[in-house]
């Protein structure tokens, strides 16, 4: 386990998942050293003979690819309303009609600190953002997670550590369309200064809407998929 984790148990694992579900957040879903992930929802906790479900939300696909695991583990991953992830694995031991029935997790991994998965940035994608004299600026992005960007900043930028902007647009190219995720306000929190090419700059989002934060987790997990598969790592 990453040092850098807490191990939830008893009513912590309960009080966690119940804030999930009233939240419905989304999960990523995976069956473990497969190609095989989902975005879905957990739905609740269901009590039965003395035992304790979770339900998760059916997906496409799920069924025919569980069936060729012999131990029917899956992973679930998810990010609390304060930005840190949290991971399990549980077993499947039914496919009802209105949900997958999982083993309730003895244990959560819960992130001490928010870590986030950094997606190099596709060619084309642009972050703009207004300084606080109100002018708007825009530059290349060279990466991105949950938790910010990281853009080049050309000679005529200026700005400094704990520097704030706002309106950030955060436009990622998919193809032919662009895909533009809007987050209210960040903070500079890191400028990398590169001799022989643009200085670095790295802003931290201070405050992102719920729909942005859902959107933007399941691009990444996307993109993250992808990458995998390329890299033939699942």
């Amino acid at each position: 386990m990453d040092q850098g984790a807490e191990i939830l148990d008893g009513d912590k694992v309960i009080g966690t998942l119940h804030g999930a579900i009233e939240s419905r957040r989304a999960c990523k879903m995976e069956i473990p050293n497969t190609e095989f992930g989902w975005i879905t929802i957990i739905l609740g906790i269901h009590s039965q003979d003395n035992n304790r479900w979770l339900l998760i939300d059916k997906v496409a696909g799920f069924e025919k690819a569980i069936s060729k695991v012999r131990d029917k583990e899956i992973a679930i991953d998810f990010i609390e309303t304060d930005g840190v992830p949290c991971h399990f694995k549980t077993r499947v031991m039914e496919l009802r009609p209105e949900a997958l029935w999982v083993e309730l997790p003895q244990t959560i991994f819960r992130m001490q600190k928010r870590r986030f998965y950094r997606v190099k940035a596709r060619l084309g994608t642009e972050v703009a953002f207004d300084l606080s004299q109100g002018k708007q600026e825009k530059a290349k992005v060279r990466d991105y997670s949950m938790g910010g960007v990281a853009f080049l900043m050309e000679r005529h930028l200026t700005v400094h550590l704990e520097d704030q902007v706002t309106n950030i647009q955060l436009s990622i190219s998919q193809g032919d369309e662009m895909i533009t995720f809007r987050i209210p306000s960040a903070v500079v929190r890191r400028i990398e200064h590169q001799p022989t090419r643009k200085d670095i700059c790295v802003l931290e989002f201070m405050e992102m809407p719920e729909t942005v934060k859902e959107q933007l987790w399941r691009h990444i997990f996307e993109e993250q998929r992808m990458l995998l598969k390329r890299t033939k790592r699942i």
